[in-house]
């Protein structure tokens, strides 16, 4: 009985053992540098994290003013 949920959270912590994975570099007052693009710190409206329950990834969803959305995989 408890091996599914047992299962479920390794399977959720075993990416975190990863200790060289850089998601971001914040540059205090200037800006916010991903993979995928860079971010002045003036134009984001919302950060967030988002789960996905089916797959066990997290996705941190970055909004800006100008109604872009970048999303960078955890």
């Amino acid at each position: 009985m408890f091996l599914p949920i047992f299962s479920y959270l390794t399977f959720w912590i075993i990416p975190a053992l990863n200790p060289a994975k850089v998601l971001l570099k914040i540059i205090p007052g200037e800006r916010i540098i991903s993979k995928r693009a860079t971010v002045p710190l003036e134009n984001i409206r919302d950060i967030r994290l988002i789960r996905n329950p089916f797959n066990l990834i997290n996705y941190i969803v970055i909004e800006t003013f100008s109604d872009e959305k970048i999303k960078i995989c955890t």
